[in-house]
């Protein structure tokens, strides 16, 4: 996941929440945002059956014009809850439960639209 988005020229910034380059850049519920790997790639789960109201949070340099992409495991649930603040230039990005499943994260991006900034990688 890391490589495929190091090579995309649109993405800005990103984070593999469960991965051990981004551990430290990832906001958890303790144990309610266990992490694990699937064929070779790194998923952290927001929430459970034992703590359901476990989220992933992470931050980044706002970046005017820029939208959030998050890439989920296919096989977990289809969609996330996703809340955005903007702060003093950090924008915070918390990604939830959205019903019945929870989802299973492989990546959270900043994606510059066109005519955006420039990467920070």
């Amino acid at each position: 996941m890391r490589r495929k988005l190091e090579a995309r020229k649109d993405v800005i910034d990103f984070v593999v929440p469960g991965g051990i380059y981004d551990d430290n850049r990832t906001i958890r519920t303790m144990h309610g945002a266990h992490a694990e790997t699937k064929l070779d790639k790194v998923v952290r789960h927001a929430g459970n059956s034992v703590f359901p109201n476990g989220t992933i949070t992470v931050k980044f340099r706002d970046v005017p014009g820029a939208k959030v992409e998050i890439a989920l495991d296919p096989d977990g649930a289809s969609e996330c809850a996703v809340s955005e603040t903007v702060a003093n230039g950090v924008r915070t990005v918390v990604v939830g439960k959205k019903g019945a499943a929870y989802p299973g994260v492989m990546s959270i991006a900043l994606v510059k639209l066109p005519l955006s900034a420039p990467r920070l990688f």
